[in-house]
C-alpha cells in the first residue's frame, strides 16, 4: 500500500481551539471559556469567546 505524501501531511495537522472550557464559578464544573492564549481572558460562552477580538488564534507559524 502506498501513500501520497499529501495525505501525510494532512494528517499530521494538530487542531487547537483559540478557546477552551473552564471552571470559572464552580470548582466541579466547567461554566466557562477562556482564551487558550491567555487564559485570563474567559466568557459565559464559546461563541462570545470564539468572536472576541481579544482572543487571537494561535500561530505557530510565523511568516
Amino acid at each position: 500500500m502506498q501513500m501520497n505524501v499529501e495525505d501525510i501531511e494532512r494528517s499530521s495537522k494538530l487542531y487547537i481551539p483559540k478557546c477552551v472550557p473552564s471552571q470559572c464559578k464552580s470548582y466541579f464544573k466547567r461554566d466557562c471559556w477562556c482564551c487558550f492564549k491567555n487564559p485570563k481572558l474567559c466568557w459565559t460562552t464559546e461563541d462570545a469567546c470564539v468572536a472576541s477580538s481579544r482572543c487571537p488564534p494561535l500561530n505557530f507559524l510565523k511568516n
